[in-house]
C-alpha cells in the first residue's frame, strides 16, 4: 500500500514518535511519504535517513495562503496514494479539505490529545476540534485515538463513536532494552551509585506536564527520606538557561538533588539507568515515556490521567493529579521498595513483559494495516 500521512508538524513530541516509530518499522510492508503542516523540525531529518520522503508546506506563514494547499493536491496527485492518515488536529481538518475538494474516500484521522482545557489549550485548536467533531461522520473512514480516554473524551464533545478505532501507541521492546554496561557508565557521570535512587522525567518544560506538582512532592519528602537521592531531569527547556525553572528549584529548594539533562538522543540509555520513572502531568493522552522507562524494565508513578493507569496496571503506581501530597507518598514507598532486592526485580520484569504484551511497536503496526487493509476490501 502507499501511505500517505500528513502531520501539523514534526517536533519531538508525542504523536510526531508514533508517527516516526511506525513508518520506520512498517517500510518493508508499504510505502510511506510524510507531510508536515509546517516544517522538518526534528523528526524530518530521522525519517528521511529511514529513506523516507518528507514534504513540508510551510503553513506557518498564514493559514489562509493557499499555495500550501496548492502542493498539497499536487503531492496527492503525484502519489496517488491508497490511505491518508493524518495525525493531530490541525492535519485532521486538511484532510476534510481534501476530502471535499478531491472527494478521496480513504482518509482516516488520528488523535493523540485528550485536554481540552480553554486555560491550557488554544482557541483556535478548540475551534478546529469543534469543527472536526461535526465533520467526523461523514469524511473519515474512522478516527485513530491513542487510548480508550482519549476516545471517551472527544466522543463526549461530538465525535461519532461508529468511527472510533483505538490503537495503543507502542515501543520498540528490543531498542528500549535493560543495558547494564551503559546503565553504570551514566550513572557514575551523574555522580551516584547503587546505593542512590535515581528518579527520573523524561518530558519537555510544557504545562501539561506539571513540573511544579513534581518539585513540590519532592520538597515534601523532606528529611523523611534518609536514602540518597537524585532526580534526573531530560526534555526541551530542561536547562538553567530556563528562568522560571531554576526559579522553581530554588523555591523548593532541590538544586542539589536535580539534575537538569536538557534533550538527550539517547533516550533508552536514559530510561535504563534511573530506577523509577515519574508522570506528573495534569492532561496526558498517553505517556509515551512511561512505555518507553516499562520497556527498560523501570517501574513507573504516574499521575491519573489519559491511559496512564491502563499503561502501568499493577506494575507501578497511580495518584490523583495535580496532588503533590500523594505523589510524594508513592514516591517513597517506591524508594523503600527499591531496597529489596528480590521483589524489585520481580517488579522490573514485569513492567517489561507487560510493554512486550500490551505496548510493542510490532502490535501498533499489525493493528495499523489491518485498519487500513479493511478499507481497501
Amino acid at each position: 500500500m502507499k501511505i500517505l500521512h500528513i502531520i501539523s508538524g514534526l517536533k519531538n513530541g508525542g504523536a510526531e514518535t508514533i508517527l516516526y516509530r511506525l513508518v520506520k518499522d512498517d517500510a518493508t510492508n508499504n510505502e510511506h511519504v510524510v507531510i508536515s503542516l509546517i516544517d522538518k523540525a526534528f523528526y524530518g531529518e530521522y525519517l528521511e535517513k529511514e529513506g523516507v520522503v518528507v514534504h513540508s508546506l510551510y503553513f506557518g506563514q498564514g493559514w489562509f495562503n493557499i499555495s500550501p494547499l496548492v502542493k498539497l493536491y499536487k503531492i496527492i496527485h503525484l502519489y496517488k496514494p491508497d490511505i491518508i492518515q493524518t495525525w493531530m488536529y490541525h492535519a485532521n481538518f486538511i484532510g476534510a479539505l481534501v476530502y471535499m475538494f478531491t472527494k478521496y474516500k480513504n482518509i482516516f484521522w488520528s488523535i493523540h490529545h485528550s485536554d481540552l482545557d480553554s486555560k491550557k489549550t488554544s482557541s483556535i485548536t478548540l475551534a478546529i476540534n469543534k469543527i472536526c467533531a461535526f465533520m467526523s461522520n461523514k469524511i473519515p473512514r474512522s478516527v485513530v485515538f491513542c487510548s480508550d480516554f482519549c476516545a471517551n473524551v472527544h466522543e463526549n464533545v461530538g465525535y461519532d463513536k461508529r468511527k472510533s478505532t483505538i490503537i495503543n501507541n507502542g515501543v520498540d521492546v528490543n531498542e528500549f532494552t535493560p543495558n547494564l554496561t551503559g546503565r553504570n557508565l551514566l550513572r557514575s557521570e551523574w555522580g551516584g551509585d547503587d546505593s542512590c535512587i535515581v528518579l527520573g522525567m523524561v518530558a519537555r518544560w510544557d504545562i501539561h506536564k506539571d513540573h511544579k506538582n513534581l518539585f513540590s512532592a519532592l520538597s515534601l519528602m523532606g528529611s523523611t527520606i534518609t536514602l540518597p537521592w537524585k532526580c534526573v531531569l531530560v526534555g526541551q527547556n530542561m536547562n538553567t538557561s530556563n528562568a522560571e525553572l531554576e526559579f522553581l528549584l530554588g523555591k523548593y529548594n532541590l538544586k542539589d538533588n536535580i539534575i537538569l539533562l536538557g534533550v538527550r538522543n539517547d533516550i533508552p540509555l536514559i530510561m535504563d539507568s534511573i530506577d523509577i520513572h515519574i508522570l506528573s502531568s495534569s492532561g496526558e493522552a498517553f505517556g509515551n515515556t512511561t512505555i518507553e522507562a516499562m520497556s527498560c524494565g523501570t517501574p513507573a508513578i504516574v499521575t491519573n490521567v489519559g491511559a496512564g493507569e491502563f499503561i502501568v496496571g499493577n506494575t507501578g503506581w497511580v495518584v490523583p493529579p495535580s496532588n503533590p501530597y500523594l505523589l510524594a507518598e508513592s514516591i517513597m514507598v517506591a524508594m523503600k521498595l527499591k531496597t529489596d532486592v528480590h521483589s524489585w526485580e520481580k517488579r522490573k520484569n514485569n513492567c517489561r513483559q507487560r510493554i512486550i504484551n500490551e505496548f510493542s511497536v510490532d502490535k501498533m503496526k499489525r493493528e495499523y494495516n489491518q485498519l487500513w487493509d479493511k478499507s481497501l476490501h
